[in-house]
């Protein structure tokens, strides 16, 4: 299993590069939350944003998943926390498995507005 998830990992950090690429020279956490999602999207994960969540709603694993899940579930938290690493703590991601989408969530740092004194 090490094997799977350091190959997930690898591809994981391919997938955050890109997003970090393509959300351009300095970009703030919501434009690198946005270039996720869309290379999440290009990847089969049908990413939704719902407040500070990314929601994926499909896990292209999934015909593995329901004979495996603890081995996809597994590599798919090491492929998004990857990918999560190379955004500068914009995003985290969790295990957390619900029926209908895929097992890990990524949540986004909200930073809260800083309020003048």
């Amino acid at each position: 299993m090490d094997a799977l998830h350091t190959a997930a990992a690898e591809v994981g950090v391919t997938l955050g590069t890109r997003a970090r690429e393509q959300a351009g020279d300095r970009p703030d956490a919501d434009r690198l939350v946005q270039a996720t999602c869309a290379c999440l999207a290009d990847v089969g994960y049908e990413p939704r944003l719902q407040g500070a969540t990314i929601t994926l709603t499909n896990c292209p694993f999934d015909a593995l998943a329901g004979e495996h899940t603890a081995l996809v579930c597994g590599m798919n938290l090491a492929l998004l926390g990857a990918a999560a690493d190379q955004l500068d703590g914009s995003l985290s991601a969790h295990l957390e498995p619900a029926a209908g989408r895929c097992c890990v969530l990524l949540n986004h740092a909200v930073q809260p507005a800083i309020m003048p004194a």
